[in-house]
């Protein structure tokens, strides 16, 4: 099992367990250009560049919480995912059962 945490300015969301996330990063040196990355359980210690984007975690094969963040950084480590970023949409972020 993962925990998600998006940390922003006004404070850190809720705690989402979850078995995977998807999040856009940047690709290159220059902060340009996009792609996206997936974190399931069990992967490597990393910090990653997060461009802004859509955040997704998904339990059992459904997407159970969604938004939108500003561009930041994230952290794997120990089955946890920690977002930094400047801001989340929350008008667009949803939790589902």
């Amino acid at each position: 099992m993962l925990t998600l945490r998006i940390v922003t300015k006004q404070g850190t969301s809720q705690s989402i367990e979850c078995d995977s996330v998807h999040l856009s990063v940047v690709d290159d040196v220059l902060g340009e250009g996009g792609g996206s990355m997936g974190i399931r359980t069990g992967h490597i210690r990393s910090l990653i560049s997060v461009d802004k984007g859509p955040v997704t975690a998904y339990l059992n094969g459904k997407e159970i919480f969604s938004a939108n963040v500003g561009v930041g950084f994230a952290t794997v480590e120990n089955d946890t995912v920690t977002i930094v970023t400047e801001r989340m949409q929350t008008a667009e972020c949803r939790m589902q059962n």
